[in-house]
């Protein structure tokens, strides 16, 4: 932490934990004063700007545009990431679906048919997708409760959260039966079950590109 110091007709100081900074500081005014800090060793490539705030204890909204590229570089990083996992989903889940024969094999590479098709994979009622759909649809209650009155609003929101969380078991109930099922219809059994919770768009890929539709799909146990 920065301290300043101003004594009468002396010259200010500078603390950097307990290393003191005497010359350079004059006309310690802003970033002015803090060009004396720029031969300090460990501070040469720290921006003034953010000298600054450290010293003033609040961010400079200057500052902002100094920190955004690496949040940037992280968002673009996590964005390519993501599309290329769901690529790699959507390309394993297409070829099995045409190796099964199913007829709406390019559900695969649309967000929620992705999961139609992932429940047609498992002999299972392509409607239970909409799990995925109804809690979403449920917060939008209490937004628009919240437009009445805030007691409406508490009270919908306890019971949607209640809703939710049922809906959220049974999803993750389906979720690992549909799997399963798929692991086991292509020659697997629960090891590959688990290793699609843990590494599901390469599980995907790896039965698109290996299943040669050797298991037959009727042998499926529910």
């Amino acid at each position: 932490m920065f301290t300043r110091a101003f004594a009468q007709n002396a010259a200010p100081t500078v603390s950097l934990d307990g290393v003191d900074v005497l010359n350079g500081l004059e006309g310690l005014e802003g970033l002015e004063g803090l060009q004396g800090l720029q031969g300090v060793q460990g501070l040469e490539g720290i921006d003034p700007a953010m000298l600054e705030a450290l010293n003033s204890g609040a961010l400079d909204p200057a500052l902002a545009g100094a920190m955004p590229p690496m949040f940037a570089k992280f968002m673009v990083f996590a964005a390519v990431g993501g599309l290329v996992f769901y690529l790699m989903t959507a390309i394993g889940q297409f070829m099995l679906s045409r190796t099964r024969g199913l007829p709406n094999s390019w559900f695969a590479f649309l967000p929620i048919l992705q999961q139609v098709n992932m429940f047609q994979l498992a002999h299972m009622n392509p409607w239970l997708a909409a799990l995925f759909v109804v809690p979403s649809l449920l917060n939008l209650l209490v937004l628009g409760a919240a437009q009445v009155s805030p007691s409406l609003a508490t009270t919908v929101g306890s019971v949607v959260g209640i809703l939710i969380l049922i809906l959220s078991i049974a999803l993750i109930y389906f979720m690992i039966k549909a799997l399963y099922r798929i692991a086991k219809s292509c020659g697997y059994g629960v090891g590959l079950t688990i290793l699609f919770f843990l590494l599901n768009p390469f599980v995907w890929l790896f039965l698109g590109l290996t299943y040669k539709g050797t298991t037959a799909v009727n042998t499926i146990e529910a």
